[in-house]
């Protein structure tokens, strides 16, 4: 028995120990979205951590006007002195971006680059601490457009983030309306004229369509809202208001290179067939899914 007992224990400690043989991977950063998360209107700001360092985000960027045009800025700190900070889209397209303290940043980006943005491209940023430190830190941030607040009537229901769905006139940001059988969406605008295009689908539902630059003068002053109104074929019109509004969607933070901590998403077999199998006659690739996951399946031949 005493024999039994010293085997038993022995294996116990020999599959104990192999266990813990193979340490943990090393942790390298941190990548959270909030788009699911409940109340994350309410919140301010976002906190991402990686070894030795935390950035905190701003929830949602800042509108600026300048000479017509419009302007984002993005706000954020760390908790190291940076001495430099890099900032870029996808292909190394560099942007504007400034540490404003040690340890505060600050980026600004002009209509084409939001849009891009908007439309499924990552901001990425590259940041050297101070004192000849051997660390490396890269962030990450993806925005994008929500409606929110909405209010009014019951007989119309909006969907809340938009969706970049690209079409054959280019990608636009799509949100998803549906009304109650037997009333029929009529009108969609902005009290300064950001309005969108309205499509009718089989079902009583709508695509609500914007393009990225109309969006973001739609979305450009908070309290400025996008009306929606339905009409019952009795000559009784019902109203629901909501606000466009620009959110952080995703943050990262890491130690390796925004290329490899935030790799650009690789063609699905399934995306790519639906492609093949779209209908001449099909307007946009909705059914196969965001403009993001078909861009990945067109660029493979060069589109």
């Amino acid at each position: 028995m005493f024999r039994f007992l010293l085997i038993s224990l022995a294996f116990l400690l020999f599959t104990g120990c192999a266990d813990t043989i193979d340490p943990p991977p090393p942790y390298e950063g941190q990548t959270l979205e909030f788009v699911d998360l409940e109340h994350a209107d309410s919140v301010n700001a976002w906190r991402v951590q990686a070894p030795k360092m935390s950035m905190w985000l701003e929830a949602a960027p800042e509108a600026r006007h300048s000479h017509n045009q419009i302007f984002w800025t993005m706000s954020g700190r760390v908790s190291k002195d940076i001495e430099h900070i890099r900032a870029f889209v996808s292909g190394r397209r560099y942007i504007d971006a400034e540490m404003v303290s040690p340890r505060k940043f600050r980026l600004l980006l002009n209509e084409k680059e939001m849009s891009r943005v908007l439309t499924g491209d990552p901001i990425f940023m590259e940041f050297e601490p101070e004192g000849g430190s051997q660390d490396y830190y890269s962030g990450m941030i993806s925005i994008r457009a929500k409606l929110s607040e909405l209010d009014g009537t019951h007989r119309v229901s909006v969907g809340d983030w938009l969706v970049p769905i690209l079409t054959m006139n280019g990608i636009v940001m799509r949100a998803n309306v549906e009304t109650e059988p037997g009333f029929e969406l009529q009108y969609v605008f902005t009290d300064d004229d950001q309005d969108p295009e309205l499509t009718f689908n089989p079902g009583w539902l709508y695509w609500v369509d914007w393009r990225p630059e109309s969006l973001q003068y739609a979305a450009d002053f908070p309290d400025d809202p996008v009306y929606f109104y339905v009409y019952d074929g009795a000559d009784s019109r019902y109203q629901k208001k909501a606000r466009i509004a620009l959110r952080v969607a995703a943050a990262g933070l890491s130690i390796k290179p925004p290329e490899d901590a935030w790799p650009p998403p690789v063609c699905l077999s399934e995306v790519d067939r639906c492609i093949t199998d779209l209908p001449v006659w099909a307007n946009d690739t909705s059914t196969c899914g965001d403009a993001t996951v078909v861009q990945a399946c067109l660029n493979l031949s060069g589109g």
